[in-house]
Formats: C-alpha cells, structure tokens, sequence
C-alpha cells in the first residue's frame, strides 16, 4: 500500500511542461487529453538524473534530495557519482584520494571542497581588491602630499591616534581631506574633525561599512576615510578575530577544542612543542622527547608518559587506536594504543615539523617546507608521496580532512588546498610574524603567530 500511495503521489506531482509554441490554454471543450505515463523527473533515465543531480550543490544532494522521496534519497548513495563530481572538483590529472580508496567518505570529501572553494576562492578575490584599492590610496596620498594639503594633519592625527589605541599599538591612521586645504590657523578646528572621526570609527561597527584589514593577516590595521561616491568593497565569506594571549613567549600551538572558557592550567616538567585531544585525552609532545597523555577531567591529570623518540616531540596525530608521532630526530613513529607498544618508524630526510591524521592518510609537513603523505591501513604505514607546495621555510603547521587542507610556514603564509596529488592551491595569506601553528575544528580555523591567535571563521 506504501509504495502504491508513494507511486500516486509521483504522479500527482509530476509536473507537465508544455512547448513555447503550443496554445496558452484550452477550454473544456478542446481535445487536451493528459499524457499516459508520467512526465516528470523521475520519468528520465537514472543516468540523467544522477546527472542533473551532479550540478547541484552537495550540500544539496545530501539534506534536501533525501526529504524529497526516496528515489532522489538513493542518489546521495551513488559512490561513482560522488567520485565524479570530486575529480571535477580536483581536476582530471590529480589524483583523489592519495590514501587508500577503500571506506573513502566520498560525499563528505565533495561537500568540503565545495565549501573550500567558494570560502577561500572568494577571500583570494577580497585580499587582491584590498591590495587594489591599497596601492591606490597611497597614490591618492601621495598626491595630496605633493599638493601641500595635509600640513597639520599628520602632527595632530599622530596625537590623536596615540590617545585614541594607545602608542605601542601601531596602528596607522590615514586621514583624507575633501579637497580642501587646511592652513596653521585652522589646525583647532582640524583636530575637533578629527576627534570626531576617530569616535565614529570606534562607535560604527557595522562589518559592511567598515571592512576589518585584519582579514589580511596580521597586518598592520589601517582605518580609512571613504570618499563619497566611492564604492566600498564587498564583505567576504570568512571573517577574522585576533585574539592577544597572555602567554609571556610566543605562542607554538592552537587547539581548537570548543568551549570558550579555560579549563585549568597543567604543568609539565618540560617545554611542551605540540598538542592532540581526542575523546577527552590531552597528548603533549614535550622537548625531552617524551609523549605524555592527561585526561583533563581528573584531579590528578596525568595517565601515561611514553619514551618513544631519542630528540624533541615535535608533533603528534592520533586517533583510538594510534598515536603518530614526528621528531627532530628525523623520524616519524606509530604507537598502537590497544597493544601497548611501537609499531613502526619511518626516518625522513628532514625532521617532521607537524603532522595530521585523518582516515587512512596522515600528511606530514618538514623542517625544509616539503609535504610527506602516508597510509594507515590495518596497521600497515608506509610512504606515499613528497610535495613541494611552495612553502620556502619549515612547514609549523597541517590539518587534514577528507576535503580539506590547510599548511602555515615559517615563512608567514598561511595555505589552503585540496588535497590531491598534487595538491591544488586556493588560497595563500601573508602574515607579519610567522606562523607557528594551527588548528581546524567546524569550519573555524585558528592561528598561532607571533604572541596572538587568529581566527578565521565562516561569516554568518
């Protein structure tokens, strides 16, 4: 009876789709039969729904086509349609997954990709209208500079940005006049606009009014008087919040682990270099070499600390089962928590700086900016492939997912790709300082540099 009520209501809903050249309509009197067999979507071969659906979002394909019947349900289910929309995603010459094909999450890889590309394509579009509009307000200043228009103006806008942020903040205020020239007798009233600028600027917060020039990077904030009739630049996808720490050294690691508040402070017997939390177990690489596991909950943290490398911890990944380590002794190790023991070491031609590990593929990223890709597979790891991403300095930071991946450099930038073989490219960001660390965790991507956190987040 279901499936008979479920056929009845295809037929009901099927929708009729009449020829631009036909009649507008037809009285009850005129032969307009309706047709014998169904007419609508599902009436198409499977092959060309599948083929529809595959220029549909997947985010679409997989919450919206399943409310609709299921017949479309079953297209979220059709493995080789996902693989063909992610080696359209990839390109046809890369190569996706680079691990082992088998329990792939295919529709989770596509949904992220998409969702890669249209973040962080349109934050590259952003950063090259800002640097745009940038270079033509220093034309513009330079000009006004050589007219002799702006005598008193950086005397008094100097003072007033050392009151209104603070003198070590380094902040550059720019300030423009309105094609007016302001003489030595009128610098009184070119303080009190100026004054009331700054409030302004402090009081209107609106993000598509006033775009924040921390979505370049550390850079230096430049706030900017708009001239009329001059458009502003569209607000991007993702937004930025620098966060300062209360750290007195530099800050060498983000852990996204939700939350908000702190949760106490824990303290080990040496320098700690890198962090992995899963299922409520906090590991810490350390400089002695050692890999210590703390359950954060317990009143006394500390559960197990491991010998496993003869140098410095420099990074970890784990998942249940293991832990996968990387050293400045040039090694990478493999600890199976369920057994107890070591599983295997594999030595690097230079020392992994960090390391990620999600499904059957762990990415390592090495002390001279080169990426390393490995499978974990019934407890088999081995070496896959080497990349060279374009990253001139040791590689602080990697986070893997079956869609994403996101490298940070000592060389201050800050990379997104997708991660085939090679890896494609979206999205590279300049920072001031390098970049220590990262974190990914829902979509919102933290930053370690200099002595302040990053956060990159989608825009709601």
């Amino acid at each position: 009876m279901e499936g008979e009520k479920e056929e009845q209501l295809h037929k009901e809903g099927s929708v009729n789709i009449k020829p631009l050249d036909g009649p507008a309509s037809c009285d009850q009197s005129s032969d307009c039969s309706p047709s014998s067999g169904p007419t609508g979507l599902l009436s198409l071969p499977w092959e060309m729904v599948t083929h529809i659906a595959s220029h549909l979002p997947a985010q679409c394909v997989i919450t919206v086509l399943p409310k609709v019947c299921h017949a479309l349900r079953n297209v979220g289910k059709d493995n080789t349609a996902w693989q063909i929309r992610a080696h359209r995603l990839t390109g046809s010459r890369a190569i996706f997954p680079v691990g082992p094909k088998e329990d792939f999450n295919w529709p989770q890889a596509c949904l992220e990709m998409e969702r890669l590309i249209t973040l962080w394509t349109d934050q590259t579009l952003f950063v090259a209208q800002q640097s745009r509009e940038q270079v033509d307000e220093r034309e513009r200043q330079g000009a006004v500079l050589e007219a002799g228009e702006v005598g008193g103006v950086d005397r008094i806008g100097g003072a007033a940005q050392e009151v209104a942020y603070g003198a070590n903040e380094g902040l550059e205020v720019a300030l423009e006049g309105d094609n007016q020239e302001i003489l030595g007798d009128q610098q009184e009233g070119a303080a009190a606009l100026i004054n009331e600028e700054i409030h302004l600027r402090q009081d209107d917060m609106n993000p598509e009014e006033n775009i924040d020039q921390r979505l370049l990077g550390n850079e230096q904030l430049s706030e900017k008087e708009t001239k009329p009739g001059r458009c502003a630049s569209p607000s991007p996808a993702l937004e930025c919040i620098t966060l300062p720490s209360d750290h007195i050294g530099l800050v060498t690691s983000a852990l996204l682990v939700g939350g908000g508040a702190e949760r106490g402070l824990i303290k080990t017997k040496s320098h700690v270099l890198c962090l992995s939390f899963k299922n409520n177990v906090l590991l810490t690489g350390t400089h002695n070499g050692k890999i210590t596991m703390y359950d954060p909950r317990a009143a006394t943290p500390l559960v197990k600390s491991l010998a496993i490398h003869n140098n410095a911890v420099m990074c970890l990944a784990a998942d249940d089962q293991y832990i996968i380590s990387g050293s400045e002794d040039s090694t990478v190790a493999v600890y199976d928590c369920r057994a107890g023991k070591g599983l295997k070491k594999i030595r690097l031609k230079f020392y992994p700086r960090s390391l990620s590990y999600c499904g059957s593929e762990v990415w390592a990223g090495d002390s001279k900016g080169m990426l390393h890709s490995f499978s974990m597979q019934a407890g088999t790891f081995k070496v896959l492939s080497q990349f060279d991403v374009a990253h001139t300095a040791m590689i602080t930071g990697i986070h893997l997912s079956p869609g994403s991946l996101y490298t940070c450099s000592m060389d201050k930038t800050l990379k997104v790709h997708i991660p085939c073989s090679p890896p494609r490219t979206l999205c590279t960001m300049q920072y001031q300082t390098k970049a220590n660390g990262l974190s990914v965790e829902a979509g919102v991507l933290a930053v370690a540099s200099g002595d302040s956190c990053v956060i990159w987040r989608p825009r709601k």
